[in-house]
Order: structure tokens, then sequence, then C-alpha cells
């Protein structure tokens, strides 16, 4: 890709700049003649871009698990929305250039809807270049706002409204960081929210030890360190939050969609745990 006046350059830290894998992946995933999460956003975002996304090597087996679990959580944020429609509040962390909010405009009618997107400073500054706020039409509830701080400062955390039921989700977000700075960071938000869901994705130990080798975990450089064998673990951060559910990503219905590479991959990783367990996306209630 040629440099081009007209188009943003990228300037991030090496996770930071994993943004740019998840938006790649979305866009292949568009383009596929059964979509599975169908970001119709991310061709328009990734064209306004200067940076030769040839160079992460994105397969169809990161498409997969990018569109699975990005469906995985519109769907339980639809779910949750419509059961508290008198309000709620979704707290989107490490948004990056996600696209979330805006395809989820057509379930907020009849509803009240509190949306956050939150990212670091250089993802937000980024993020308003690139990404168009949210337009809703008549009927369509949505407060948006997009913040710029760390979910790992308790202060900014405190410092938002705690008042509506909340769905938390932290999508690509857990797996670059320990199981206990995880549960330090569980134990900030249910204690700070109260009630609600928290939503997001794990790998194990066997992505920890293979990251600089393999597929996705080579792809975002190598930096992932959660190593999370079992979600129930997590329980311990906050003494009302709850496993629901881990769905492994290679265990999905939609895993069919995909081209035959990317389904034979993860057919492959179906069959042994060390595998099948490698990408889940795990969903607890507090």
């Amino acid at each position: 890709m040629t440099a081009s006046p007209s188009k943003t350059k990228i300037t991030l830290a090496p996770t930071e700049s994993t943004l740019l894998l998840t938006l790649q992946a979305r866009y292949l995933d568009s383009q596929l003649p059964s979509p599975i999460l169908n970001d119709t956003f991310a061709g328009s975002i990734l064209d306004k871009i200067d940076y030769n996304f040839s160079r992460l090597g994105v397969g169809y087996t990161t498409v997969g698990i990018c569109a699975i679990r990005g469906s995985l959580f519109e769907s339980w944020v639809i779910n949750f929305i419509s059961s508290h429609p008198n309000g709620a509040t979704v707290l989107n962390i490490a948004c990056g250039l996600d696209t979330r909010a805006q395809r989820l405009l057509s379930h907020y009618a009849g509803k009240k809807v509190r949306w956050f997107d939150v990212d670091l400073p250089d993802v937000v500054k980024l993020r308003k270049e690139l990404v168009p706020a949210p337009s809703p039409q008549e009927g369509e509830n949505i407060d948006y706002t997009l913040l710029a701080g760390s979910a790992f400062d308790a202060k900014f955390i405190n410092s938002l409204p705690n008042e509506r039921p909340t769905i938390i989700l932290m999508e690509g977000l857990a797996p670059y960081f320990t199981v206990e700075e995880v549960q330090g960071l569980l134990s900030t938000l249910c204690g700070h929210f109260k009630r609600g869901e928290v939503v997001f994705d794990s790998v194990n130990w066997f992505v920890v030890a293979t990251r600089k080798v393999i597929g996705y975990a080579r792809q975002t450089g190598g930096l992932v360190q959660l190593g999370l064998e079992d979600g129930k673990v997590l329980e311990t951060a906050h003494s009302g939050l709850k496993l629901l559910e881990a769905r492994p990503v290679c265990m999905e219905q939609d895993v069919v969609k995909l081209p035959l590479v990317g389904r034979f991959f993860m057919w492959f990783c179906s069959l042994f745990k060390m595998t099948r367990t490698g990408c889940q996306v795990l969903r607890y209630e507090f």
C-alpha cells in the first residue's frame, strides 16, 4: 500500500497495534459468501489507513477466531439490553476500531442504552479520525460516549456512572495480562458496577507456550500471557462473580461458514483439550 496524504499512518505500541489485525479479520469475514460477524464498516475504515496489511499475514483461522468471538459478544449484548429495557449500560473496554455500537443500533429501539467505548489515549485519538460515532435513527435510543482511559486505573473506573445494570465487554484484552492482573481488574470492575455481566476472551497454557510459533499468537507479536485453564478460577476476584458460560471458539456452529482451511484448523483444534480450550469466550454474572 503506498503512502497517501489522505490516509492515516499508524504509530501505536505493539499491544495497541493488534487492533489492525482484528480490523482486517473483520473485513475479510465481511467478504465471505456467508459472513459470520459481517462488519460492514471495517472496509471503509481499513481504506483510510496507510499500512501494509499484508505484513500481518491474517489467515482464515484468525478470521474465524475474531468473527466468531465478536458474534458471541454481540449476541450477549443484545440479550442483556433486551433484558433491561428500562436502562442498561454497555462498557466496551479496549474498543480499538470496533464498530459494535454502530452495528447494533437497530436493537436499541424502545430501550434506554448508555454506551461507553473506552481505550487508551493514542487509540482514542486514532478512533476519532477513523470511526464515525453512532448515528441513531428515530426510536433508536443510545447515549454514546467515547472515553480515553485505562481499565486498570481504579480512579477512572470509579468515575463512571454505576446506577444501571452493566455489561462489561473486554474483547482482545485479557489474553495480554496475567491471571493475577485479570483478577485484580475484575475485582475493580465488579466492585464498582455492582450488578451485571462481564464478557471476555481467554487463552490457555498451550497458546502461551507456543505464542511465538503459531498463527494468531504470533501475529499479535507473541504478547499473550494469560494461560487460563479454568474460568472458574477467576470467580475468586469478587464475591458475587459467577461463570455462566465458557465457549471454545472452535466448537461454535459458525465454523462451517469459513473456507476449507479455516474449517479444517478449527476441526483439528476441537479434537484435543489443549487446543480446544486454546481460545474461549467467557461470560460471567456479578
